[in-house]
């Protein structure tokens, strides 16, 4: 599935996702991937109160990753030929996609676990990026808190389905 056979429900809650934080991207894929999400927000005529911003794509707060070790040229601006040699090789990935998982340890603060998705190519880039629009907008791996209606990995909400700052609020934390 790509974002293009995302459904437009589907696409909004990808990037109700970014917009809200849950995704943080190094600098190589930063500007690329926000370009394609906007265009593909502004091809459907999708209406938003919020737009995304660069800074809703570097959230350290995140629960997904997605970096390149190597710059990516989004844009067909690199005439060096010899630049796209990384592409003929199917063997370097360097673009990955990541998930945290927080497990809970007693009496302590609950430890992050990063858990490789997927690896691409660096000509795979739209790939990758449909990837990171198809893992946001799944509900079943990303519930809504049933509170705050955040949505979040499945670890990071009790057996209530409630985020950690809901329990703290609901607990008379301030």
């Amino acid at each position: 599935m790509n974002a293009l056979e995302l459904t437009d429900k589907q696409l909004c809650i990808a990037y109700e996702g970014l917009v809200q934080g849950a995704v943080c991207l190094d600098e190589h894929l930063l500007q690329g991937v926000w370009v394609y999400v906007e265009s593909a927000m502004l091809a459907r005529n999708i209406a938003r109160e919020t737009y995304l911003r660069i800074e809703h794509l570097q959230s350290p707060q995140c629960y997904v990753r997605m970096s390149s070790l190597m710059p990516i040229d989004f844009f067909g601006t690199n005439d060096n030929p010899k630049n796209d040699s990384p592409c003929r090789d199917a063997n370097f990935k360097p673009i990955v996609l990541k998930v945290c998982e927080l497990i809970p340890h007693e009496d302590a603060y609950p430890e992050q676990r990063w858990h490789i998705q997927r690896v691409f190519t660096a000509c795979e880039v739209a790939s990758a990026i449909e990837a990171l629009l198809v893992l946001l907008a799944d509900t079943q791996q990303f519930p809504s808190c049933s509170v705050c209606e955040q949505r979040y990995p499945r670890s990071f909400l009790d057996s209530d389905r409630i985020c950690e700052d809901c329990c703290y609020e609901l607990l008379g934390g301030e």
